[in-house]
């Protein structure tokens, strides 16, 4: 366990504490690389400007009712902004660094947690208003709302899918029967 423990803690003691201390100098040194010169020039001016212009254009084109999701380095609080709504200073501040970071270090992978919640509210959805084997119910009709889990939803989820016009179909009646009556839903 040891062998483990050690790459773990420095890994850990890497991003928690040496991690930011050099995050400056490498933003300073990523902008200078992408946006400088060897004549003097840092690229700090060229780079703000390419800041403020993507930022003026995403503010734009959320007040102007734009669909923002596909705005550049939104993220998902920002996309749900309706037409009426105005962006605050720490909304812009925030939108910024972010336009900052994917302009130096690139787009950032969606977190797992994210993309796990976001397929269990989808397939959630999906199942609430599947059909049940052999009858006209859904499983929303024979399970409670307080009864789906994040253990249920991927339990049951194997056992349907989406045909050619979306609609969802059970792909295996007897075990997804065999398995309401596992848990005690039939």
């Amino acid at each position: 366990m040891q062998d483990i423990d050690k790459p773990l803690a420095g890994s850990a003691y890497l991003i928690q504490q040496v991690g930011p201390e050099i995050k400056p100098a490498v933003k300073q040194a990523r902008i200078k690389a992408k946006f400088g010169d060897d004549k003097g020039d840092n690229g700090v001016e060229k780079f703000e400007a390419r800041v403020a212009a993507i930022l003026e254009s995403n503010r734009k084109a959320i007040q102007n009712g734009a669909n923002a999701e596909n705005v550049y380095s939104t993220s998902p609080e920002f996309s749900a902004l309706t037409r009426e709504q105005q962006l605050s200073a720490p909304e812009m501040a925030k939108m910024k660094r972010r336009i900052e970071e994917q302009i130096l270090f690139g787009a950032r992978e969606e977190p797992t947690q994210t993309r796990a919640r976001k397929w269990l509210k989808e397939t959630y959805s999906l199942l609430a208003s599947a059909p049940i084997p052999n009858n006209k119910e859904t499983l929303g009709s024979l399970i409670k709302d307080d009864q789906w889990s994040p253990q249920l939803i991927s339990a049951l989820a194997p056992y349907y899918d989406k045909d050619d016009e979306g609609n969802v179909v059970i792909t295996d009646s007897n075990a997804l029967t065999a398995e309401l009556v596992k848990k005690g839903y039939l």
